[in-house]
C-alpha cells in the first residue's frame, strides 16, 4: 500500500510537464462546483424567502371559505381562536387609489386592527417603513411601491374608488377618503405594488359577496407542518358549508413554479460541472501516456498492475476532492456573504457611474441592487450541512467514475510493445 501511495504522490506532485495540466483540473473542477453551490443555496434561500412572505401576508397558513353568503366571518373566527388557532376575518376586494400625482389599480384588504399586532409572523414578513399600523377610522396602510407611485406619504389623504353590485346587473361606484398612516414593505414587489389595508369594517361596507373575496386567515404554530388531520379539525370546528385550503394548496401554482426554475438552474450549474470533471478523465489519461514507459518498468520489476492502477486512481479521486473541496468553500464564502457582496458591487458601480455622469455634466443616476424591483430587498441565506455533505459526497462520486477508465488503462499496456517501441 505504502508503494501505491508513493506514486499517486508523485503523480500529482512530481508530475513534471503535466504538473500545470493537474493543476488545472483542479481549478476546473473548483470553477464548475463554485457556481453550483452558489445557485443551490442563493436559490434555495431566495424561495425560502418568498415562500414565507406570501404564507405570512398572503395565503396564510390555511384559508376557510364559506359556500354560504350569510356566514359570519367573525364569529368563524372567533371559534378557531377560542381553540388555539390564530385567526382572522379578511374583505379582499379591487379599487383604484387616486391621487394628485396619478391613480394605480390595488388590492384592497380589511383585516381587524389586532392582527398585526398579535400576529409575529406578519410582523416578521412586513416592515414599516414610515408612520404606523394602526387600522381605526378612515386610516390606510399602504404599500411601498404604491406610495412611491402615486407621491403619497404619512398623513396625505387618498381616494379610493370600489364599486358594489346594485340592483341585479348594475354596479355602484363609491368613491371614499382614507388617510395614510402608514407605508409598509414586504421587499417583494409584486406585493408592495399592489397593497392597501383599510380597516375590516370599512371593508365590509366597500365590498360586498359578488365584489369581494371574505376568507378566514389561520395561522398555526409551524405552518410546513400542517397534516390532514389538522385541516379535519378546522373544518370540523367550522361545521357544515366551508372548506379548507392549506398554503400548499392556494399557491401551488407559483411554488411549483419556483422549484422548476430552481431545478433548471441546478441542472445546468450540474452539468458545467459534470464537463469540469471530465477533465480528471484527460489528464489521467496524458498523465498514463507520458509515463508509459516508467509504468512498464514497474510491470517488469514484479509490480502488480493492480498497484500501479490504483495509485492512478487515487491520484484522480484527489484531484476530484481536491477541486470539489475548494469549490464547495469558496461558493459557501459567497452564498453566506452574497448580501455584503452586492452591497460592495453597488457601491463600487455607483462610485463609478457617479464619476462618470459628473465628468459629463450629467444628472446623477445610483444603482440598488436592494430594491423591490429586483423582487427581494434581502436573499436569506441557510447553510444545510446536510446538503455540504451530499456535494462533497458527489464530488467524490464525480472523481471516482472520471479516474476509473483511465486507470484501468494501466492494466492493459504491454510492457514489451511499450520498451520496444522507446
Amino acid at each position: 500500500m505504502r508503494e501505491v501511495l508513493f506514486l499517486a504522490w508523485k503523480n500529482l506532485f512530481n508530475a513534471g510537464k503535466l504538473a500545470g495540466r493537474v493543476r488545472s483540473s483542479i481549478i476546473a473542477i473548483a470553477i464548475g462546483i463554485i457556481p453550483f453551490v452558489v445557485v443551490f443555496y442563493i436559490s434555495d434561500g431566495m424561495i425560502n424567502g418568498l415562500t414565507g412572505k406570501l404564507i405570512e401576508t398572503t395565503t396564510y397558513h390555511m384559508q376557510a371559505i364559506s359556500f354560504s353568503d350569510s356566514a359570519d366571518m367573525e364569529s368563524a373566527a372567533k371559534r378557531l381562536s377560542d381553540t388555539g388557532f390564530f385567526a382572522f376575518p379578511e374583505i379582499d376586494g379591487v379599487g383604484l387609489v387616486l391621487s394628485e400625482n396619478g391613480r394605480t389599480g390595488v388590492t384592497v384588504k380589511g383585516i381587524p386592527n389586532d392582527v398585526y399586532k398579535n400576529d409575529k409572523g406578519l410582523q416578521d414578513a412586513i416592515r414599516i417603513e414610515s408612520g404606523t399600523f394602526e387600522l381605526v377610522g378612515n386610516n390606510a396602510v399602504i404599500g411601498v411601491e404604491v406610495a412611491r407611485q402615486l407621491g403619497l406619504t404619512t398623513g396625505d389623504n387618498l381616494k379610493l374608488l370600489t364599486t358594489r353590485k346594485f340592483g341585479k346587473n348594475k354596479l355602484l361606484p363609491r368613491i371614499s377618503i382614507f388617510r395614510v398612516v402608514g407605508v409598509i414593505s414586504t421587499g417583494y414587489q409584486d406585493v408592495d405594488k399592489l397593497w392597501i389595508y383599510v380597516p375590516y369594517e370599512k371593508a365590509v361596507r366597500l365590498f360586498d359577496k359578488d365584489s369581494s373575496r371574505q376568507i378566514v386567515g389561520i395561522k398555526t404554530d409551524d405552518p410546513f407542518y400542517i397534516t390532514q388531520r389538522v385541516k379535519d379539525n378546522v373544518s370540523k370546528l367550522l361545521g357544515r358549508g366551508w372548506f379548507v385550503l392549506t398554503w400548499k394548496e392556494l399557491g401551488k401554482a407559483q411554488f411549483i413554479s419556483f422549484s422548476t426554475s430552481r431545478a433548471i438552474l441546478l441542472f445546468i450549474m450540474a452539468f458545467l460541472a459534470i464537463i469540469a470533471a471530465l477533465s480528471i478523465s484527460s489528464s489521467l489519461a496524458m498523465l498514463v501516456i507520458e509515463r508509459a514507459e516508467e509504468i512498464s518498468m514497474l510491470k517488469v520489476m514484479g509490480t502488480h498492475p493492480a498497484d500501479i492502477s490504483k495509485a492512478y486512481f487515487l491520484s484522480g479521486i484527489f484531484i476530484g476532492v481536491a477541486g470539489a473541496g475548494i469549490g464547495l468553500l469558496i461558493g459557501l464564502f459567497i452564498s453566506i456573504n452574497i448580501n455584503n457582496i452586492f452591497v460592495m458591487i453597488q457601491k463600487l458601480i455607483n462610485f463609478f457611474s457617479t464619476l462618470f455622469f459628473v465628468l459629463q455634466g450629467r444628472e446623477v443616476r445610483l444603482s440598488n441592487f436592494f430594491s423591490s424591483d429586483f423582487y427581494l430587498d434581502y436573499i436569506p441565506v441557510n447553510i444545510d450541512y446536510t446538503s455540504v455533505f451530499v456535494i462533497l459526497l458527489s464530488g467524490f462520486m464525480l472523481s471516482f467514475l472520471s479516474s476509473y477508465f483511465p486507470a484501468k488503462k494501466v492494466m492493459v499496456l504491454k510492457p514489451v510493445e511499450i520498451l520496444r517501441r522507446e
